[in-house]
């Protein structure tokens, strides 16, 4: 037995208009069905799918067009031609504008007629093929965007790892310097929320601040421990480690992005930092944020060569090098906030 071209349901309450398009098609290979109704129609599809529905305008109960209505609604998939007569043309293009995909007008040649329902039910493969298409490209999108969230992740930890295991190179270097990077980090990100940053240059601050001083590996454990203050030639050679770090972390993709943070993180707003002299605006917002705050936590610690400072002296030393050392603005936020803290 040949297999169908296509299911078709005949609609129209004149039965030998349906009883003639019914033979012509069944001759030519389609799957016929018949109402006389709309409701009778609309009753056959609830059990039986069909490829496309061929509609009378003028029926008692639901109309053609309110019949397009319902099985456009209901049965998206479903394309539908509608019979009208020759004066009713505006109705028929009302029709299509509701979702008929053709009109055929009465009294018609069957030979036309078959040419639309070829033409109707070739658009409607073609439809079917490209949501097809479409819904697979959205699984493959789906599928891909896991792949890579799931890479993404797997980066992350990877990337959490060789940061952790840089900083305790470091700290092994330099004992007095343990625990002193995640104070910088914490304390790093939140004046950088006071001071408005952006979700990218937080991202940013986060990462420059988890390893900007990493270049200190480089540096003789002579220096980095030296129970007295340096020498002039001995600060030289310390002050390398900015350089160091840069030189270190460009070898590393994902600390690309950051290195003009880390390589400014001690450049001054007065243009006497180090290492290229930048003036106030030429030195990023998390350069100047990592500056701060490394100053803050470095003086509140113990040293080779001194005890802590202390709160309140520290907050004297940001305010006497506020606009010089440190950035005004950013020296103003992280003591309000400090204030904050204690009153709090």
């Amino acid at each position: 037995m040949s297999q169908s071209k296509g299911a078709i349901l005949i609609v129209d309450d004149e039965s030998v208009v349906v009883e003639i398009v019914s033979e012509r098609l069944d001759e030519e290979g389609y799957l016929c069905a018949q109402a006389f109704s709309g409701e009778e129609a609309l009753e056959k599809m609830e059990s039986q799918s069909f490829d496309l529905v061929l509609t009378d305008y003028h029926m008692p109960g639901i109309s053609g067009i309110d019949l397009i209505k319902k099985i456009k609604l209901l049965y998206p998939d479903t394309v539908v031609i509608l019979m009208t007569a020759h004066n009713e043309v505006k109705i028929a293009v009302g029709a299509m504008k509701e979702g008929a995909y053709d009109y055929i007008a009465k009294p018609f040649d069957l030979d036309d007629l078959s040419i639309s329902i070829k033409r109707a039910l070739g658009h409607r493969k073609l439809e079917l093929e490209a949501k097809e298409y479409e819904k697979k490209l959205e699984e493959r999108v789906r599928e891909r965007t896991a792949q890579l969230m799931e890479q993404i992740q797997k980066n992350r930890e990877l990337l959490k790892g060789l940061v952790k295991t840089l900083v305790e190179l470091r700290e092994t270097r330099d004992p007095y310097s343990k625990g002193h990077n995640q104070k910088v980090l914490n304390l790093a990100l939140k004046l950088g929320k006071l001071a408005s940053l952006s979700g990218e240059e937080l991202k940013n601050l986060e990462l420059a601040a988890s390893v900007y001083d990493v270049g200190k590996i480089a540096i003789s454990d002579r220096l980095l421990n030296k129970p007295g203050r340096l020498t002039e030639e001995e600060f030289e050679e310390v002050k390398k480690y900015v350089i160091y770090s840069e030189k270190i972390l460009s070898k590393i993709e994902p600390f690309v992005p950051v290195l003009h943070i880390i390589r400014a993180h001690r450049e001054r707003p007065d243009g006497k930092g180090y290492p290229d002299k930048l003036l106030n605006e030429e030195i990023p917002k998390e350069a100047k944020i990592i500056g701060l705050v490394d100053s803050w936590v470095a003086m509140n610690s113990e040293r080779p060569y001194r005890k802590a400072l202390g709160e309140e002296v520290a907050k004297e030393e940001l305010l006497r090098n506020k606009g010089t050392q440190f950035d005004s603005g950013l020296v103003s936020l992280f003591l309000e906030w400090l204030s904050q803290q204690k009153d709090g």
